[in-house]
C-alpha cells in the first residue's frame, strides 16, 4: 500500500471515529425528549418534501444532483401550552453507508460515506427563536441545493428542536429525529 493510501486510510478511519463518538454521545442520553419529558405529547412534526422532479416506486420525493430540493418543516402545537424560544434545524443526511462512484463528478470518483453524515455543501438550516402558540400549526420552508459532490441514494432530513430553559443560555433537546424524512437524489 502506498504512502498516500495510507494517509487516506489513517484519515478515513479518524472520521469515521469522530462521528462515532459524537453520535454515541448524542444518543446516549434520552436526547429525544431532553429534560422536556411530555412537551412532545401534543406535538406533531413532519417534514414535506416540496416540488419533487419525480417519486420513486415508493413513493420518496425525487431530486436530481445538481439542481435544487425543497421542502418543509411542519411543526402542529395540539395543545394548550404555547412554545417560545424554540430554535428548528434541519440538516440534510445520508440515509445508509456505503461507496458510491461519482462517474459526474469524479474529484475523487469513488467516494465512501456513513449514514447520518451530513451532505456535501450547506446542509444545514436553522430557524431561531421560533414560537408556536395554543393549537397552531407553523411551516418552515428551506432549500437545499444538491451539490455534485453528493453520491446517489437515500438520504434522510434530520430535524433537532430545542428549548431555551427560562433564558440561560443553554438549550435543552427536546426533539432528535435523524430520520424525520427520507427523500432520494440520483444523478441526472
Amino acid at each position: 500500500m502506498n504512502e498516500r493510501k495510507k494517509w487516506f486510510l489513517v484519515i478515513f478511519l479518524g472520521l469515521v471515529l469522530v462521528i462515532m463518538i459524537i453520535s454515541n454521545s448524542l444518543l446516549g442520553a434520552d436526547v429525544h425528549y431532553g429534560k422536556h419529558k411530555g412537551e412532545l405529547k401534543n406535538l406533531n412534526i413532519k417534514v414535506v418534501y416540496t416540488n419533487p422532479y419525480f417519486y420513486t416506486p415508493e413513493g420518496l420525493a425525487g431530486y436530481y444532483i445538481g439542481l435544487p430540493m425543497t421542502y418543509e418543516v411542519h411543526i402542529t402545537n395540539n395543545g394548550r401550552r404555547t412554545y417560545k424560544h424554540l430554535d428548528v434545524t434541519a440538516i440534510q443526511e445520508y440515509y445508509e453507508s456505503g461507496t458510491c462512484n461519482r462517474f459526474w463528478y469524479p474529484y475523487p470518483q469513488y467516494v465512501t460515506y456513513t449514514k447520518g453524515e451530513p451532505l456535501p455543501g450547506f446542509s444545514e438550516q436553522v430557524w431561531r427563536d421560533i414560537s408556536l402558540g395554543a393549537n397552531q400549526k407553523i411551516v418552515l420552508s428551506a432549500r437545499y441545493n444538491v451539490p455534485l459532490a453528493v453520491c446517489s441514494g437515500l438520504d434522510q432530513t434530520h430535524v433537532i428542536i430545542q428549548h431555551t430553559n427560562r433564558g440561560r443560555v443553554e438549550a435543552a433537546i427536546m426533539y432528535y429525529e435523524p430520520e424525520c424524512g427520507v427523500f432520494c437524489p440520483p444523478p441526472k
